[in-house]
């Protein structure tokens, strides 16, 4: 898939989307060349920001032990993306995606008894 036809697919979607379908567009969007990305870059960083909105609006409720390695992994090809074809994409972006499921749930407040 190209990043004109992912951006477009994520265009069709709810703003904030369920864990699932966040990372099939995660999936699709880790699939998409880098020299794509590289000449793309404006394409690229609005498709990030808009899966970093519908994750830190409701994704990372869903997060769990299962998806931490998920995320992670794309933590890191997020950094060498930055590193390599897309230098402005912007770090608070990358973060938005680095916490695991126990790292958030300590960030919680604790629930009322």
């Amino acid at each position: 898939m190209d990043i004109h036809t992912l951006g477009k697919q994520l265009a069709s979607q709810p703003t904030i989307m369920d864990l699932a379908q966040e990372m099939k567009l995660i999936r699709a969007l880790m699939q998409v060349p880098p020299r794509h990305i590289a000449a793309h870059p404006t394409q690229f960083q609005r498709i990030v920001a808009a899966l970093a909105l519908t994750h830190t609006d409701s994704g990372v409720f869903a997060l769990t032990t299962a998806t931490d390695a998920f995320f992670a992994d794309f933590c890191h090809w997020l950094r060498r993306m930055q590193d390599s074809v897309c230098p402005e994409l912007a770090d608070a972006l990358i973060d938005d995606f680095s916490l695991s499921a126990r790292e958030f749930a300590e960030r919680m407040p604790p629930q009322d008894e």
